[in-house]
């Protein structure tokens, strides 16, 4: 089975990402072998020419009748014949009754302009199916949700087997296959982690999931697994769809209070970081009751009902609802303190995590004496924990002597400050040497709170040391990954604008301000960043 696809966008814009694809999709076919099928892109600027270079939008007109999917990726600009061609494909599925071809919009966030962000707002306004989700991150995020688009095609297009044909005798069967599915995932979800794993962790799923569509041949582990998967892939929609598939499921069944206490779990996830706070608030409040229920029968689900209040405290603290997240803070905190004391070793972990975000939160609500008091509950269990089993807990140690320090700074204690500082970074650097990717964003975290911790005491020359270490680590990080680390080098830039305007050098400070809102301006997230440095910037030229 051939899946031939189009992709429409700027080749100027998207010259280095296109150059990417081949290889991608070569990646790709080498998966979906065993199912029979290979992916077919045709790619005009190499064989026949975009239209400017001589080539014939006839051809590529012809391309995109015969496409199976039609992916439209705009970035600054939708390209010169990009929207033409949208239109086209646009055509096809209104004719088709919206049965070819799939359509899948990507809008890239960094590059969002005026005008593809009018472009945006049409696309909206259509009815093309459910493959449109908001703005993606980057390029990669958008080939990330390709594949998972041209999964479901596959496993939805392939001819069914034998044990399809008729349901009531291949039920057995059917089931026989998804748990040979389940057993394949968790194979390769014990292998490194990379690109080609989870494009066949994806397609494994997407075959689960068109099994319990299409023949309502459930298993919920199954599903609920899926579920945590698209959670942690940041696909919060697909994840919302498969959890109320499942929950329609269940309506009909008679699932366990437990097991529906996991899908409540799982949809307050997706929901709450998709930025649904009220659907999420919705689900972990039904999941509460479910896990209190639960706990009043057996006392082993106490756990799961702190969980499920820690988890409800941190998205009532993310909507600054700080009286009623620091409620459900201190119940977790109190089951988690009385658990503790009989299975110290196992619960004390969760102790100190909850001290730790008390203690965030009463510092963020100006209460710095119990805050402090929280923080030193955590860093004690931590250095203690640490002790036996340093590679777990010494990330921990680091995270808490941060806040400790920021803490003690606010409340001009600076020597203190400066002694907890120093016990992070020095943790940090350690750990940085074993793994940098994983903890050199720490590092340079730590180093731009060193820099401004002592510009704020009048020690410029070892400010400045820390803000250019902090700024050569971010550099390094927003060449690897731009969407994860752009903003944090840009917030240093800011910090060293703001440290050269106090040292008196405009012209230096002009210049990172500069480097600091070129970035926030590609971040729709960021305005409030970037309206503050253009008026600092302002403020500069007029002096």
């Amino acid at each position: 089975m051939e899946v031939p696809i189009f992709i429409a966008s700027s080749i100027r814009e998207f010259q280095m990402e296109r150059l990417l694809l081949s290889p991608f999709i070569e990646m790709l076919n080498g998966i979906y072998k065993r199912m029979d099928a290979q992916i077919v892109w045709n790619r005009p600027e190499t064989q026949f020419g975009v239209v400017t270079m001589g080539g014939s939008q006839k051809t590529l007109d012809e391309f995109i009748d015969e496409c199976a999917v039609f992916v439209l990726i705009v970035g600054e600009k939708a390209g010169e014949y990009t929207e033409g061609e949208f239109q086209r494909a646009l055509g096809r599925f209104r004719r088709t009754d919206g049965k070819e071809p799939i359509i899948l919009p990507c809008f890239l966030k960094s590059g969002l302009s005026e005008e593809s962000g009018a472009f945006l707002k049409r696309v909206r306004a259509l009815d093309i199916g459910q493959q449109y989700i908001e703005p993606y991150d980057n390029f990669d995020a958008a080939l990330n949700r390709l594949q998972m688009v041209l999964a479901d095609y596959i496993v939805n297009h392939a001819p069914q087997s034998d044990a399809e044909t008729d349901l009531k005798v291949a039920r057995e069967r059917i089931i026989e296959k998804i748990r040979d599915l389940q057993a394949d995932i968790g194979k390769l979800q014990d292998a490194p982690p990379s690109q080609e794993t989870i494009a066949k962790i994806t397609l494994a799923y997407a075959e689960i999931w068109r099994l319990a569509k299409n023949y309502k041949v459930v298993e919920p582990d199954a599903l609920l697994d899926y579920m945590g998967f698209l959670w942690e892939q940041h696909q919060y929609d697909t994840g919302i769809e498969v959890g109320h598939w499942l929950e329609g499921f269940y309506q009909m069944e008679n699932p366990s209070d437990y097991k529906l206490s996991l899908l409540k779990n799982r949809l307050g996830l997706c929901y709450a970081d998709n930025n649904q706070h009220k659907q999420a608030e919705k689900y972990y409040r039904e999941e509460l009751e479910i896990n209190r229920r639960l706990a009043a029968e057996n006392p082993a689900f106490e756990n799961i009902v702190a969980l499920t209040c820690n988890n409800l405290a941190c998205l009532l603290d993310d909507v600054n609802r700080k009286e009623e997240a620091e409620k459900y803070y201190r119940e977790a905190l109190e089951i988690r303190r009385r658990l503790a004391k009989a299975n110290p070793a196992s619960f004390e972990p969760y102790v100190a995590g909850t001290c730790n975000n008390l203690g965030n939160l009463l510092k963020d609500t100006n209460r710095m004496e119990e805050a402090e008091h929280f923080y030193g509950e955590a860093l004690e269990i931590y250095k203690r924990l640490a002790k036996v089993n340093p590679a777990s807990f010494e990330p921990y140690v680091a995270t808490v002597c941060n806040n400790l320090a920021v803490l003690l700074k606010n409340t001009n204690r600076m020597e203190e400050a400066e002694e907890y500082y120093g016990e992070a970074l020095e943790i940090r650097r350690r750990l940085a040497k074993a793994n940098p990717a994983a903890f050199e964003p720490y590092v340079a975290m730590t180093c731009d709170n060193l820099g401004i911790f002592y510009a704020t005491i009048n020690q410029m020359e070892k400010a400045e040391e820390y803000f250019r270490e902090a700024l050569e680590i971010d550099r390094w990080l927003a060449e690897s990954n731009p969407a994860a680390y752009l903003p944090d080098l840009a917030q240093t830039y800011h910090n060293l604008g703001h440290f050269k305007q106090l040292r008196g050098n405009r012209d230096a400070a002009r210049r990172y301000f500069e480097e600091a809102l070129s970035i926030y301006e590609k971040f729709p997230h960021l305005v409030k960043n970037a309206q503050d440095d253009r008026e600092r910037l302002a403020a500069l030229r007029d002096a």
